[in-house]
């Protein structure tokens, strides 16, 4: 795999380059605040999804950027509010890269309105 040019982790942006020669055009980044900055200084990310538990967690240790909480996203001009639904009762939440995320649109269908129970 290529390594950065500091020594210290891969290049990343020659990684996902080496995927896309063999048809892997979309990953999914699930981990720490260092790996998810480091996708994210890199300018290497189109789409956000955010997941909200019921309960807060407390605790600088778990900042989710290095650099920030979910603001940095969610208030970031950078960044557009695609999608919120809810996931029984936990909100989700899809942001979008302005500048990067525009194909995406041509590639997914349109996000569905959240389903309202029945009433009677």
């Amino acid at each position: 795999m290529p390594r950065a040019a500091s020594g210290r982790g891969l290049d990343l942006s020659r990684v996902l380059a080496e995927l896309a020669q063999r048809g892997i055009t979309r990953i999914l980044v699930e981990g720490g605040p260092s790996l998810q900055n480091s996708f994210l200084e890199a300018g290497l990310v189109d789409e956000v999804v955010v997941f909200e538990g019921a309960r807060a967690v407390q605790g600088a240790e778990l900042i989710p950027f290095v650099r920030g909480g979910l603001e940095r996203i969610a208030g970031s001009p950078d960044w557009q509010l695609y999608e919120g639904r809810r996931l029984d009762s936990e909100p989700m939440s899809v942001y979008r890269n302005r500048k990067t995320g525009a194909h995406l649109a041509a590639t997914q269908a349109a996000p569905t309105a959240p389903t309202q129970a029945p009433t009677s």
